[in-house]
Parts: structure tokens; C-alpha cells; sequence
């Protein structure tokens, strides 16, 4: 009800509105006039061309860092053991953990 006590020349520059809107049209018309005056926002174009850059950059990073990484750990012989080594000793610690506390809980599920 509040709305209604103003005026339509109030509105007149919200371009989000329609309906009695005197140069706007609803979505479901064919055509969309725009008021005189009013400009269109080039930030939604800065901001797709500065997110677009972001995320190609991130990408890049990471498939340069990844094939850094994993390339010396393929190519380089003594950094492919260790690594399998640390592996095998993080693999072997995941299922003790995890078998102690299988072992913990059936021990309080007993009780």
C-alpha cells in the first residue's frame, strides 16, 4: 500500500521496474523500450573479462604446478622413491588409525 501512494514519475528511472512504467515494457512483451537517458553499465563486460582472466590464470597455475611437480617426481629417481616411501608409510598410518579406531568403538559398542 505504501508504494501506491506515489507518484509513477517516481519510478521513472528504476530500470528494474515495469507495468506502469510510461517507456518500459513487462518481460513477457515483445518489445523493451529503454528511457531516454539512461545508460547501460559497461561493468557487467569489465567484470566477465576480469573474472574470465582470473580463472584462466588459476587454471594455468595449476597445470604448471602440477606437471612441476609430478614431472620431477616421474623423471627424477631417487624423488620417485621417496615419494613412494612417504606413500606407503601415510597408506600404512591411514589403516592403523582407522583399524584402532574400528577396535575403539566395537569396545564401547560392548559395554
Amino acid at each position: 500500500r505504501q508504494l501506491q501512494t506515489f507518484d509513477v514519475s517516481s519510478f521513472g528511472g528504476n530500470l528494474g521496474l515495469c507495468d506502469e512504467q510510461p517507456n518500459k515494457s513487462c518481460p513477457g512483451d515483445n518489445t523493451t523500450a529503454v528511457p531516454q537517458g539512461a545508460e547501460v553499465d559497461d561493468e557487467d563486460d569489465e567484470n566477465s573479462i576480469f573474472y574470465g582472466a582470473l580463472y584462466m590464470s588459476l587454471g594455468l597455475r595449476f597445470f604448471i604446478g602440477f606437471w612441476i611437480l609430478l614431472g620431477t617426481v616421474l623423471l627424477w629417481q631417487p624423488w620417485r622413491i621417496v615419494y613412494m616411501r612417504v606413500l606407503n608409510r601415510l597408506t600404512e598410518y591411514i589403516l592403523l588409525c582407522s583399524t584402532l579406531q574400528c577396535f575403539y568403538f566395537s569396545a564401547l559398542l560392548v559395554k
